[in-house]
């Protein structure tokens, strides 16, 4: 088998010190609180990444019909931004307030309202 032949060096930037990329990752399931995001910040940092998509599911924001609570996300976001990445939101997912079926998927994920009324 032919080896490959070095052609240089790749050294690793923190997200902090690169101005633009177009390199960005799924910051997913912040919902469901299956993972501590407090030990993701410095790896996700590590990577190089300028931008984070936040997932942040619309069954947790809004609890009660017509009042939208983003205070859980405040933590998440301003921990991305001063590690120099631009996090942007998914509110997605569906929400057991308008669709009954939400009540028996965890996170609600595939239940958005299209057939609800409202």
């Amino acid at each position: 088998m032919e080896q490959l032949k070095k052609i240089g060096k790749i050294i690793p930037k923190k997200s902090s010190e690169i101005k633009h990329s177009k390199i960005s990752l799924g910051f997913e399931k912040l919902d469901r609180d299956v993972f501590d995001p407090e030990k993701a910040y410095d790896k996700v940092a590590d990577c190089g990444v300028k931008k984070v998509r936040l997932q942040s599911g619309w069954q947790r924001t809004e609890k009660q019909k017509g009042v939208y609570d983003f205070e859980w996300l405040d933590t998440i976001v301003d921990n991305f931004v001063n590690r120099g990445i631009e996090p942007w939101m998914c509110l997605c997912y569906g929400n057991s307030l308008y669709t009954e079926q939400a009540k028996e998927v965890f996170g609600a994920v595939g239940c958005p309202p299209i057939f609800s009324e409202e």
